[in-house]
């Protein structure tokens, strides 16, 4: 028997970025072999538009890998509060090949590319 939820793992960035004329957080990305999800949030409300602009394009939130490769959002997804102060994007991996944590070398929202270790 497997038991999915030992599968998951959450890791804490805590990363500050500038998003649309704000500050916002990269707080945590939460990894299973079926998704990944990311979590931002930000005291100043800019997150407001985050589900418009992450449907624009697909390149509009990638991640990428340490090979140089992407998984561009792919099935998921996405939500926010009224006020813009916490959002988050869930990808699919179902679409994609399995990827291990470690694999994992940035995240890119819109032209910002934020560094991230997800290694035990």
């Amino acid at each position: 028997m497997v038991f999915y939820k030992n599968m998951g793992k959450e890791y804490k960035i805590n990363q500050e970025l500038s998003y649309n004329e704000g500050i916002a957080h990269l707080d945590a990305i939460c990894y299973s072999p079926l998704d990944i999800i990311i979590y931002l949030s930000s005291n100043d409300g800019c997150l407001e538009d985050f589900i418009l602009q992450s449907f624009e394009g697909d390149e509009y939130l990638k991640i990428k890998l340490s090979d140089g490769s992407y998984i561009i959002k792919g099935d998921g997804s996405a939500g926010v509060d009224n006020k813009g102060m916490s959002a988050y994007k869930n990808i699919s991996l179902l679409e994609n090949e399995p990827i291990k944590p470690e694999d994992i070398s940035s995240i890119i929202i819109g032209d910002v590319e934020i560094p991230v270790s997800l290694g035990d």
